[in-house]
């Protein structure tokens, strides 16, 4: 598994992305959100999906230099029309407006369809807590995940992030899948040829099973389902995230293509209380946490998101990613075979 320097890996995805037909402000916003997926160890979101996004590419799923559209807004709110552009660029421009508006008005709110996938929640959420904002956001997407006590693909693995801006503490970072895990996870143990825990899929009989080859979602046939976390709360929330995404941003509920309903909020703390002193009780609240008395077999409790900024601090100072030898490989190909179809 080789240890690829961070702005090296950058400077090949971007350029990988501009082969592809990408604009350098696309290139930059979506291969920033991939590197910083690959910075807090979810593999699943990172630079990996270069290979299934050029393939979008390649079939017109995903339409390179598309502007995203603001079809209706207010003061408080705004519908964006992603027009099949690169998710994480939609996404990225909704969430500024959404914090700009929340600047003048306490409050921002809005939703984004015809969106492609838009990569991991929580970079956004993190731009609201940058600003001194409470930053929210869901999104549904393709039909993966069975319901409680069902076998069917019915939901997305739809996820959710919330993150709350703090004070000597790093931002509170909620951010994670309604599925026990993420389509890409399964996929990640495709690629590194592993067995999965019970709990996370079931094959096409309905069983439990750890062999993540039962699972498939690219090809015209698809197999296996994906459970929700939490049994039948994590399905309600799951299913709560099918509608905001769904039919709330209008890109359809139980659907079969790839795209993400976007639902996003980013709301100012200022108006409900002085920052400062709101921060001074999200740290109490984290300190609290952290000098709690451990339960049986820990020896450290963790808030939400500290793991992920102990993630990145090590590769920061080690200044490289470790990247799968075949995704490497099929970067290294893939970059290869765009240079060779410009000439």
């Amino acid at each position: 598994m080789p240890e690829i320097p961070i702005n090296s890996l950058r400077e090949l995805c971007e350029n990988i992305y501009l082969k592809a037909g990408a604009s350098e402000e696309e290139a930059k916003i979506l291969v920033d959100n991939l590197i910083q997926a690959n910075l807090y160890g979810h593999d699943s979101h990172g630079v990996l999906r270069t290979i299934e996004y050029c393939n979008y590419i390649k079939n017109g799923v995903i339409k390179p230099k598309t502007e995203p559209e603001i079809v209706k807004e207010n003061e408080f709110a705004l519908i964006m029309d992603g027009h099949w552009g690169f998710g994480q660029v939609a996404v990225y421009k909704a969430m500024k407006k959404v914090i700009s508006k929340a600047k003048k008005t306490s409050i921002g709110v809005a939703v984004v369809f015809n969106c492609n996938h838009c990569g991991m929640l929580g970079y956004y959420t993190l731009m609201a807590a940058k600003e001194d904002m409470i930053g929210f956001a869901a999104a549904n997407s393709v039909a993966m995940v069975a319901p409680y006590g069902s076998r069917e693909r019915i939901l997305g693995t739809n996820p959710l992030s919330i993150a709350i801006p703090a004070g000597r503490h790093k931002p509170f970072l909620l951010d994670f899948a309604t599925s026990v895990v993420s389509g890409g996870v399964i996929e990640l143990a495709q690629a590194r040829r592993e067995k999965i825990p019970l709990g996370w899929l079931l094959d096409d009989e309905g069983r439990p099973t750890t062999n993540p080859e039962d699972y498939e979602a690219h090809k015209e046939e698809k197999h296996g389902a994906l459970l929700p976390f939490g049994g039948y709360k994590g399905s309600g929330i799951c299913m709560a995230i099918e509608i905001l995404g769904g039919a709330l941003a209008g890109s359809g509920v139980s659907k079969t293509t790839t795209d993400n309903g976007v639902f996003l909020m980013a709301l100012d703390v200022n108006f409900f209380q002085p920052i400062e002193e709101f921060k001074s009780e999200v740290d109490r609240l984290i300190d609290l946490i952290k000098k709690s008395k451990k339960a049986q077999g820990f020896t450290e409790v963790f808030y939400p998101g500290e793991l992920e900024y102990r993630k990145e601090q090590s590769l920061r100072e080690k200044g490289g990613i470790f990247i799968d030898d075949e995704v490497w490989n099929k970067l290294l190909r893939l970059d290869g075979e765009l240079s060779k179809s410009r000439k």
